[in-house]
């Protein structure tokens, strides 16, 4: 086998090591979370009942569309560009293994888009002044200008910070004033107001967190994520368990739960800092260790009179050193400026494009919940009704079915920084095989959840709950679990080729089903029309979305 297959080889072995490791963490942290959120699940339905819980759930659209602004599109955002330019570093460092060239200033020089990577794993833009239409990644992003040399990961992730904070601390001021109207003429349940006021406590924390989050999955480093997201329930939960016994008041309960969320994610925004400084920390540690090092060998190695002359060489080097560095302390603030500003020219048109797509949806997502009390109240029920039938749906059932999508959530988070490198390297091969492969695991995951709750669902319901209308929901929800599955996963695969306006798309015809379905038909038919045209509309988009992921 020769070099340039053994290279090959290598870096696709290290891309499916790093996926499958990834996966495992992010499965086993998010099934553990799980299996402590759903028992959380369990005692707040005790605690707070049926009408409240689906009070407290009725928020969760206005949380998800205010995180989807400031958080989800910039954390998918972060994830692709820093898995985008490591990938696109790997590929230019291996071009002449890969090619069988001789040399590889040679082959630099015949390129017309040029990178290469220096000591500290920067990029150096050497592109031609008539190439201005090329791009880093062919189709996703703008052309960089030399200036984008000083770019690294570090620095994609200091400007998405910056613009996530900033957007998230505006939302949590415009919802605390104006949350009364919010919970009139938009939930249609004035109760929600205070619920809403103290959940936007929780939306800078959030921001930060989302972002390092996106900065570690473009790393393909899943540990500090998943960790982050066990300690954040764990403590939720802690802080509603231990307050809740000092009050009696079910609606007290209810704030006191969505305090917890600001708790929760507050000690998981704590630990996701400390994860970045120790890595910073270690980094520094390393470098002075190797450099010590390498002094001492020198020393050992140098006669007596060698080592007066380097000591005496060392003295005139670092008065020099310093004076130099004087010099140069304007210059390297500038030159920092010049690289967090070519990270914002080269994040901002990503983070646009995935932002409107996931705010679209989310907002015809969050039109959805909100639509099904209404739809419930014109089929027949009073509000208190409603509120209770979609806190069955939402807050009982809806668990269940997404609990073995644990595994399929944690793929499809692994795949977007592995495709979108694979893609810039443009290893169609690789991709094709993610593809086969995350199909067929989620297919057969799918298949067996349904068979599970088609025959357990009544009893699972019972025995958690106390109720059988959340047993009837479940059982027929359960052929929703192939599609909503296989549909995680190809939404991922089709944002890392860059081509996330399909998934925006079709995702959008597949909901409107679902919102047309709660206009005419749940008013005639109840909540069955709505389970109905869920199962057609998650059909639909699987089909589509599979067409073009190719």
């Amino acid at each position: 086998m020769n070099s340039a297959a053994k290279t090959k080889k290598k870096v696709k072995n290290k891309l499916k090591s790093n996926i499958i490791k990834g996966t495992l963490i992010l499965s086993c942290a998010s099934i553990l979370s799980r299996i402590i959120g759903f028992i959380y699940r369990i005692y707040l339905a005790d605690i707070l009942g049926e009408q409240l819980l689906g009070t407290y759930q009725l928020i969760f659209p206005i949380y998800v569309l205010c995180f989807t602004i400031y958080g989800a599109g910039m954390q998918s955002a972060i994830s692709q560009v820093v898995a985008t330019l490591i990938g696109k570093n790997n590929t230019h460092s291996k071009d002449d293994g890969l090619k069988g060239s001789v040399s590889k200033d040679r082959s630099l020089k015949n390129s017309n888009l040029k990178y290469r990577s220096s000591k500290n794993g920067n990029f150096k833009d050497n592109t031609s002044k008539n190439n201005n239409k090329s791009s880093l990644v062919k189709g996703n992003y703008p052309f960089v200008s030399s200036a984008a040399r000083n770019i690294t990961p570090r620095t994609i992730l200091l400007a998405g910070t910056i613009l996530s904070f900033i957007l998230a601390l505006f939302l949590s001021i415009f919802i605390n004033f104006n949350s009364k109207w919010i919970a009139c003429n938009i939930l249609m349940v004035p109760d929600c107001d205070i619920y809403l006021k103290l959940l936007t406590y929780l939306f800078p924390f959030c921001s930060i967190s989302a972002c390092i989050c996106g900065y570690q999955y473009g790393l393909e480093n899943a540990k500090p994520p998943a960790i982050a997201g066990i300690i954040e329930q764990i403590t939720r939960i802690l802080f509603v368990f231990i307050v809740q016994g000092f009050f009696s008041d079910k609606e007290i309960c209810c704030q006191i739960a969505v305090y917890g969320l600001t708790v929760g994610e507050f000690f998981g925004f704590l630990y996701n800092m400390s994860t970045i400084k120790n890595k910073k920390r270690n980094n520094k540690k390393h470098i002075s260790d190797k450099n010590l090092n390498n002094d001492n060998a020198k020393l050992h190695s140098e006669s007596l009179h060698s080592k007066r002359q380097h000591a005496y060489n060392a003295k005139s080097d670092n008065q020099q050193f310093k004076r130099q560095e004087l010099k140069n302390k304007t210059f390297n603030k500038r030159k920092n400026k010049i690289s967090l500003k070519e990270s914002f020219k080269l994040l901002l048109p990503v983070f646009i494009s995935l932002t409107s797509i996931k705010l679209t949806i989310s907002l015809l997502h969050s039109v959805e919940s909100i639509f099904i009390p209404a739809s419930l109240v014109k089929y027949g029920y009073t509000m208190n009704e409603a509120l209770s039938v979609y806190g069955i749906y939402s807050g009982m059932a809806m668990p269940f079915i997404m609990f073995p999508a644990t595994i399929t959530m944690a793929i499809s988070t692994m795949l977007l920084p592995a495709v979108s490198k694979a893609h810039s390297s443009g290893n169609k091969k690789q991709i094709k095989k993610l593809i086969r492969r995350t199909s067929y695991f989620c297919l057969v995951t799918g298949m067996a959840a349904t068979v599970f709750f088609l025959l357990f669902g009544n009893i699972c319901a019972s025995l958690f709950f106390h109720n059988e209308i959340a047993g009837r929901y479940l059982t027929v929800m359960s052929f929703l679990c192939p599609f909503l599955y296989l549909n995680m996963t190809y939404s991922s695969i089709l944002n890392g080729l860059g081509k996330p306006h399909m998934t925006f798309v079709i995702t959008v015809v597949c909901t409107l089903i679902k919102i047309l379905s709660l206009m005419f038909f749940v008013p005639r038919y109840g909540m069955i029309a709505y389970i109905a045209a869920s199962l057609i509309a998650e059909a639909l988009l699987c089909v589509m979305l599979r067409h073009y992921c190719g």
